[in-house]
């Protein structure tokens, strides 16, 4: 927000009272980046040569560094970007050295000077980029750059922000290769925020393409070989040899640590499938089995089946926490009651019924129907994962999940709960009463209701109160 406020901004288009706003984000995202850096320098002076202690000096200063005597003292700037007011660096700190810098652009009667943003960064970075460095390699990584669509005005500037960001570390990355300064940048963007990133205007595709590697962590076999059971096989191998010196072969790090079946399903299997197909997610399931069983030294079949529910619990925990941006916190509760207790998988008439059920006791229930409505809250449950679609095709099924590589929801086919939420939200069998709901497709491929829903009987037929109910499922 306040890199928001400190750069300039022009208006491209106004229609019935709406203003497109225009506003160049990459220098900003320069400075910052710069800043972070002069800080690391600032820590550990060994990543510049001693023979340019003077120039390293200069781009301390340059950063807002002091210089008392001969010593830099800590920097004056407020957070992590200098004063800006309408795409103008502010420069009351070292005046006297900065009128040197940029001669005549600042007179000798001001006490504040003023340059724009983008002279300020390419001079701060040509000083950096002209330092001699020892070797020591500098990574700065740019995680969770998400985007929510709490309004479309602070949408789009979001989605300008972040494809402001790509151009900086692209640009930074190029000086530096070529200067060949020690020093990388990485920034991890969602892949459907580069999607939208794309629509607005400036191509970054190439930029994208060029200089992007795609993790896709969904793809490959349930087996050891997978990325992320790799990623636990170099952990174990990395703390074996921290611990003890040396590490055990693969296959018997493996042995060493994990049984080879959970249930009915291979260790590798039962871990994959329960996740989001993320690091984090991995990390996580172990986590909690340790929590619940410290002085175990093995991941048994019983330690992991043991962490479902806590598993469970922290998965929507998780779940709820990326709903906050668009939902209140009592909206994010009524949903989890509105799926508290439902069924595995469903039909859209049938989770309509359900919010229309909940609706009737819940004023919180009606302002999601009203404000949101049924299916765009189960899209949003599909972007993060929560839900995705079962599809069944000559004999053959397939589950169909966001962070597999399907973009939109088929809200008319049948729906599935990721199977890690089932505990926590006590989830009945997939058999459960969508069969209230036979569907049938229509001449362009939608489905409809026929005589609507027929109410559920009990298998002792009715009038009688006896009856099996819906199965638990066998994960929890």
């Amino acid at each position: 927000m306040r890199m928001s406020r400190a750069v300039d901004y022009s208006v491209v288009s106004q229609k019935e009272g709406f203003a497109d706003i225009f506003q160049d984000f990459k220098y900003g995202w320069m400075v910052f980046a710069l800043k972070r850096i002069a800080d690391a320098i600032y820590k550990d002076a060994s990543i510049v040569s001693r023979d340019d202690a003077h120039q390293r000096d200069e781009f301390l200063q340059f950063m807002g560094y002091e210089l008392a005597g001969k010593n830099i003292v800590a920097s004056r700037w407020k957070g992590m970007l200098p004063p800006i007011r309408g795409g103008k660096v502010r420069l009351g700190l070292n005046l006297e050295f900065f009128r040197a810098e940029f001669e005549g652009e600042i007179k000798p009667d001001e006490k504040i000077g003023e340059v724009s943003l983008g002279d300020f960064a390419r001079r701060a970075l040509d000083r950096l980029a002209g330092l001699s460095f020892t070797g020591k390699r500098f990574v700065m990584c740019f995680d969770e750059l998400e985007v929510f669509k709490l309004d479309e005005e602070n949408y789009k500037r979001d989605i300008r922000m972040v494809r402001d960001l790509l151009f900086a570390v692209a640009d930074l990355n190029r000086k530096f290769l070529q200067q060949q300064v020690p020093i990388q940048l990485v920034a991890a963007v969602r892949s459907e925020v580069l999607a939208d990133v794309q629509h607005v205007g400036e191509e970054i595709g190439r930029t994208v393409r060029d200089l992007g590697i795609q993790l896709q962590w969904y793809s490959g076999p349930r087996t050891r070989e997978h990325p992320l059971m790799q990623i636990v096989q170099r952990k174990l191998r990395q703390s074996e040899i921290a611990l003890y010196g040396g590490a055990a072969k693969d296959a018997d790090l493996w042995a060493l640590y994990f049984d080879e079946q959970v249930g009915n399903k291979n260790v590798e299997r039962f871990l994959l499938d329960a996740s989001f197909m993320r690091p984090r997610d991995i990390i996580r399931r172990l986590t909690v089995c340790a929590k619940l069983a410290p002085a175990s030294t093995k991941f048994t079949s019983e330690v992991l089946t043991g962490s479902v529910p806590e598993y469970s619990r922290e998965m929507w925990s998780e779940i709820a926490e990326e709903l906050v941006p668009r939902y209140f916190t009592q909206e994010v509760k009524a949903i989890e009651q509105l799926f508290y207790g439902y069924f595995t998988r469903f039909i859209l008439e049938s989770f309509k019924a359900r919010l229309e059920e909940r609706c009737r006791l819940d004023p919180y229930a009606r302002q999601i129907r009203e404000r949101i409505g049924a299916v765009e809250l189960l899209n949003d449950l599909f972007r993060l994962g929560a839900i995705g679609n079962l599809v069944e095709r000559d004999g053959k099924r397939r589950f169909d999940w966001y962070y597999g590589g399907r973009q939109t929801l088929d809200p008319y086919g049948t729906i599935v709960v990721h199977q890690s939420l089932w505990n926590h939200l006590a989830l009945s069998s997939k058999r459960g009463r969508e069969a209230e709901f036979k569907s049938a497709r229509g001449p362009h491929g939608e489905k409809s209701v026929k005589n609507g829903p027929r109410p559920l009987q009990h298998r002792g037929g009715p009038g009688r109160s006896r009856g099996r109910g819906p199965k638990r499922p066998r994960d929890g």
